[in-house]
């Protein structure tokens, strides 16, 4: 009787990034003989995979796909699988995903007769600067006469701005193939949740911290992220393909990613949100997310918002005041304090009571005058 093999690569959460053989990514490759370990431990690894949170969805072609940018092109990423038909003179693409910046060397275990037996030729393209970029090289990672149903793929990074496609090509030996892949490895799910607070604010910047975690998140792959953006919308916070690029320099309008934790955990990483506009509203949000080959997942996280006008006014230092008439007081000049501060104008609130005791007006909009 044939062997029945699983042959699995996943992201393990119990252990941190330098056991493990998958590069800069956290997982490692599982291969067990079922049939000679026997039905209880074939059940425990299921109920292992299901209690740490492995999922896996199907991913379906989409026309037109026939060159690597057409725009039924979908990306291969982490806790996905791949299928399709190719007939003659067809060929399907499919973008391996990453985050932007990622650098260094992968290896997957693919198995490419994932949900069926037909044996489409598969192909390894490397570019550069692209998906759509100058092609580096192509190497075949699976024949139609070979017969081999596990791939182990190598994706090297390293010394350039490199992109990566499977292309799956027809062969005339049927009309149509139809072809189905996965091996990009689990992710799991997200594990813990996060808090965040606006600790200082001037007149174009505010300074984040107060991010918070339950245990060390490092060892379970995740990481903090944090945006700010001028409406209490945040697309970054939702799952799916985000850029990932971090930039303290706000764009003006949007939601625009501050922070990612790529460097260790810090409580307070005194995030310095610069060019923004004075007087106006702004929204912070931070979620702990996974990165699954750039398609992110995340917790509920926390928002929370600020005005940018963070000038504290100087205190006068005196007043000129005088009767005028018998019923009626003169108030003439007002010294110290300052006019301006930067792009911020300030005044003077003058209160006048029968007995020496004043409210200073809350922070907000101006009280109304009235002589």
């Amino acid at each position: 009787m044939e062997q029945l093999y699983w042959e699995k690569e996943f992201r393990h959460h119990f252990f941190k990034p330098p056991l493990f053989n998958k590069g800069s990514e956290n997982g490692f490759e599982i291969r067990k003989n079922i049939l000679s370990t026997g039905y209880t431990k074939a059940l425990l690894w299921m109920l292992f995979l299901i209690l740490t949170g492995a999922r896996v969805f199907a991913q379906a072609e989409t026309e037109p796909n026939n060159t690597s940018t057409a725009s039924g092109v979908q990306r291969f990423y982490e806790n996905t699988s791949i299928s399709g038909t190719v007939a003659s003179g067809d060929s399907d693409y499919w973008q391996i995903s990453k985050s932007p910046g990622t650098q260094g060397t992968f290896t997957y275990t693919l198995d490419t007769y994932y949900g069926t037996s037909e044996r489409a030729p598969v192909y390894l393209e490397k570019r550069s600067g692209g998906y759509d970029g100058t092609l580096v090289s192509t190497t075949q990672i699976h024949n139609v006469g070979n017969g081999t149903r596990y791939y182990n793929m190598t994706i090297d990074y390293s010394g350039g701005d490199y992109y990566y496609l499977l292309r799956v090509d027809h062969y005339p030996l049927y009309d149509t193939y139809n072809y189905g892949i996965s091996g990009l490895g689990t992710c799991g799910s997200i594990y813990n949740n996060t808090g965040v607070s606006i600790t200082a604010a001037t007149d174009s910047s505010l300074t984040i911290n107060g991010l918070t975690y339950n245990v060390t998140m490092e060892s379970f792959g995740e990481e903090y992220l944090v945006s700010i953006s001028n409406s209490s919308t945040f697309t970054n916070h939702q799952e799916g393909f985000i850029n990932g690029i971090v930039n303290t320099e706000y764009s003006g309008s949007g939601d625009q990613v501050v922070y990612r934790s790529l460097n260790g955990l810090n409580n307070n990483p005194n995030i310095v949100v610069t060019g923004l506009t004075p007087g106006e509203e702004y929204y912070v949000k931070a979620t702990v997310s996974l990165d699954c080959n750039g398609y992110f997942t995340h917790s509920t996280g926390a928002t929370v918002n600020n005005n940018v006008c963070g000038v504290t006014p100087n205190t006068p230092t005196g007043f000129n005041l005088s009767t005028s008439g018998t019923d009626r007081l003169l108030l003439s000049s007002i010294t110290g304090g300052a006019a301006t501060h930067n792009l911020s104008t300030q005044g003077f609130v003058a209160i006048i009571n029968t007995s020496d005791s004043f409210t200073p007006p809350s922070d907000g909009a101006l009280p109304s005058a009235s002589t």
